[in-house]
């Protein structure tokens, strides 16, 4: 039997190509259930979006939660260990708190996640994947990368207060430099070190336009590990751009960070990292990286003119 493809939405098609896409790379289903234990969420509710999340009581009186994450379920399931990796990829919903008012809304997401042992070539296919994800998507479109833990480098040596470092992520989160450097002065930061955190926000572009930069303002062995991984990660993928400004909601990432743009669209449409610390915070000793593309972003967008092909569905 033939299948219209017609009769499809657009978040459908483009979640049925991007499933296609991650098959075909050698990855896995994992399918979910919707509910899970609320306790494995109120341990790790730090590591949450947002820490508000709807709950109800089941039929043996167990206090259970909507998904408000999946990265946290899948561990949970998966079990990451040394000695191999788990390649898989979902298609599943989470629910968190809408904007602008005080319900919940479904938010659909289709995404990758490998654990185990993660190394540079892993970090490489994923960003690649994220990459292809982003061309399913639409046909002009930008992938930043970034790395968290130079970036929490560089604002642990302005000597502030966590206060004051709050407020200053969600400035640079926004690319707010000149309300930054206003909070930095205010804050009691030190002014060498403001300055060097500036020139490094300021910092954008292809890998060998970004690095050499970056480099020049590294004060550590280990600020320097971490632009030499950004620099093995990003080698060869020229239509990547490194932006060291590019931080991500997420506290749990602490290594290579990336995000996805689609052009049209006034958010991100794609986000993931490297989140070993949530992996050691939950007893498990690996690694692991993953993304997810925020479907609920996309419904104005139509992969049939796109420059995708849903005939590769």
């Amino acid at each position: 039997m033939k299948i219209d493809l017609e009769v499809l939405g657009n978040t459908e098609l483009i979640s049925l190509m991007l499933m296609s896409r991650y098959r075909e790379a050698g990855y896995t289903r994992y399918r979910m259930d919707r509910f899970e234990e609320y306790d494995l969420y109120v341990r790790n509710k730090d590591f949450l979006v947002s820490d508000s999340v709807l709950t109800f009581t089941d039929t043996g009186g167990r206090l259970m939660a909507l998904k408000p994450d999946v990265t946290l379920s899948l561990i949970k399931s998966v079990r990451p260990r040394r000695g191999s990796v788990s390649k898989l990829y979902y298609s599943e919903s989470v629910f968190r708190p809408s904007r602008g008012d005080n319900g919940f809304r479904e938010i659909p997401q289709t995404g990758v996640e490998c654990m185990g042992d993660v190394d540079t070539a892993v970090e490489r296919e994923i960003l690649s994947l994220a990459r292809d994800s982003l061309s399913i998507c639409g046909e002009r479109h930008i992938l930043e990368v970034s790395h968290a833990a130079l970036l929490g480098s560089f604002v642990d040596a302005l000597g502030i207060t966590e206060s004051a470092r709050e407020k200053l992520m969600a400035l640079i989160w926004t690319k707010n430099l000149h309300e930054a450097s206003a909070l930095m002065s205010s804050s009691g930061a030190d002014s060498s070190a403001a300055g060097r955190l500036i020139r490094l926000l300021r910092l954008s572009g292809s890998a060998s336009e970004v690095l050499g930069g970056a480099y020049e303002l590294a004060c550590s062995p280990g600020e320097r590990q971490y632009i030499s991984e950004l620099e093995q990660v990003s080698l060869g993928m020229d239509d990547v751009q490194v932006d060291l400004s590019a931080v991500s909601d997420a506290s749990y990432y602490n290594g290579i960070v990336f995000r996805g743009y689609v052009d049209g669209m006034p958010r991100r449409v794609l986000s993931g990292g490297r989140y070993d610390v949530l992996l050691g915070r939950l007893g498990y000793d690996a690694s692991a990286i993953g993304f997810a593309v925020y479907m609920d972003e996309l419904e104005r967008i139509d992969p049939r003119v796109s420059g995708a092909d849903p005939a590769e569905v």
